[in-house]
């Protein structure tokens, strides 16, 4: 559905459903753009059916919220976060275990911290999946990928996440956007696996670059 111009919107009377031209709109179908409008000479206030509705509004004003173009060409990135991971490996068995990660974020303005916080619990896990679980097995002779469903693409279940400290710092930026607001969920995944990998080095003195770290990999690195 094509999107409505805003100097065709109106309330209908009849139904209390917003039309442009007398054609019934999707929530999906309107234009995100802001605008400024004011209520026209006879306008009452907008209820509930039942209740005194508002007339058609009158667009005197159109405005962005981007950022500014020159600006952002000054800079290279707007965000950035500090990952910790504390491991457990078993030295016969070579076994990981993760109790703790405490990931702390500079993620400016945060508008809702419920959901905010939910994005970075959900990069931790995605991160964890990559260090230790994740890997696409390719039959390089026919070029197909062996294990292309959940019982073999191995990723985070409950009992491999622990403790996850979430931490926002307090950060006015003005730069990334007028509201201050930044992006979440991929900045706790991109330092979580280096930070396990940093973690299982420091712990067993055996570097392994090449992700998942699986128990085979860290014996075949012992010997």
């Amino acid at each position: 559905m094509r999107p409505a111009r805003p100097d065709t919107l109106q309330i209908r009377e009849d139904d209390d459903q917003l039309a442009a031209r007398g054609r019934r709109l999707r929530a999906d179908s309107l234009c995100w753009r802001p605008y400024r409008a004011r209520w026209g000479p006879r306008a009452q206030p907008f209820h509930r059916r039942g209740h005194a509705r508002s007339r058609p509004l009158e667009i005197v004003e159109n405005g962005k919220a981007s950022p500014s173009l020159l600006r952002m060409r000054k800079y290279t990135s707007y965000t950035h976060s500090a990952v910790f991971a504390e491991v457990r490996v078993d030295e016969d068995l070579g076994v990981i275990r993760i109790p703790k990660i405490v990931c702390a974020a500079a993620a400016g303005r945060i508008i809702n911290p419920k959901t905010a916080r939910s994005q970075i619990l959900v990069g931790v896990v995605m991160g964890i999946g990559m260090a230790l679980h994740e890997e696409a097995m390719t039959d390089h002779r026919r070029g197909k990928i062996m294990n292309h469903n959940l019982a073999e693409y191995h990723v985070p279940a409950h009992a491999d996440i622990a403790d996850i400290e979430v931490i926002f710092v307090d950060e006015a930026d003005d730069k990334v956007s007028p509201l201050g607001v930044k992006g979440l969920g991929e900045i706790a995944i991109v330092g979580t696996a280096a930070a396990v990998a940093n973690a299982i080095f420091n712990a067993t003195g055996r570097r392994v670059r090449d992700f998942p770290i699986t128990l085979d990999k860290l014996i075949t690195e012992t010997k």
